[in-house]
């Protein structure tokens, strides 16, 4: 995830966000888990903990909050109320503490409790950020340094949706690469195992490559490949295939020509 600077009466704080663990300027702070998946019933509540740790040299201040998330095609986060839709969970969670001091070398527990609201179903989502805050002790023009992390929040309400994704794949005779985007279309998360086949105009393989990623909720995933062997004549054609717990996605391609299908 990339970092990014927010301006403090206190002097300029920049922050590097993390998902597990971020070290910098002798400080030291991991959240764990990165990610929680919670199943709860509609118009209940459900409890879930995070550790907090300092591993630096000195007491750090934490602030705790949450913010809606979304994933980009790349795979990363963008976070912050330009996020918020349909499925965020942000406004279903309470957060205990929203606060800590901890001292080197301790860990402290933060509570989650998500209620879910009486007419939700199927998958929901939002981020908790452990950030530490300026040394209020600093001078006003001193230049601090400091770390946000992140841990994301998945809420299946009601019965499991079946896992669905939906891929497409495109290239063509002056296309450089190959270009595929996988699209997640139901709740949970998808762990997806695949390959890149390059095949001859007889159809036996030129070149593989083996690829494997999770597919989060409401997420697209663009994939790209450029094998060496893509400038030979003897190319006929490409074909990705993506297989996960329910699901299993096949698309092809003759190079120049495109010819999608599926099983």
């Amino acid at each position: 995830m990339t970092g990014r600077a927010r301006s403090r009466q206190a002097g300029l704080l920049a922050f590097f966000v993390a998902s597990l663990s971020q070290q910098v300027a002798g400080q030291s702070l991991s959240l764990d888990p990165p990610r929680l998946e919670v199943s709860v019933k509609a118009g209940e509540e459900a409890t879930e903990s995070l550790l907090v740790r300092n591993g630096g040299r000195k007491a750090v201040s934490i602030r705790i909050s949450l913010e809606p998330f979304a994933l980009t095609e790349d795979g990363s986060v963008e976070s912050g109320k330009a996020s918020t839709g349909p499925h965020d969970a942000t406004g279903w969670v309470r957060v205990n503490p929203t606060s800590l001091e901890i001292e080197p070398g301790e860990t402290e527990v933060v509570r989650l409790t998500v209620r879910a609201p009486g007419t939700a179903h199927g998958t929901h989502w939002t981020a908790l950020f452990a950030e530490t805050l300026p040394d209020a002790e600093a001078p006003p023009e001193t230049v601090s340094i400091g770390l946000r992390l992140g841990s994301y929040l998945y809420v299946s309400v009601g019965k499991g949706e079946k896992p669905a994704a939906d891929l497409t794949l495109s290239s063509g005779a002056a296309a450089p690469e190959f270009r595929a985007e996988v699209v997640h279309r139901s709740g949970g998360i998808i762990r997806l195992d695949g390959e890149w086949r390059l095949l001859d105009t007889k159809g036996a393989v030129l070149r593989k490559e083996r690829l494997a990623f999770p597919l989060f909720p409401g997420a697209k995933r663009a994939l790209h490949w450029k094998p060496s062997e893509l400038s030979s004549k003897a190319v006929g054609r490409v074909e990705l295939r993506l297989t996960g717990p329910g699901v299993k996605l096949m698309r092809g391609a003759a190079v120049g020509v495109e010819q999608d299908r599926s099983k």
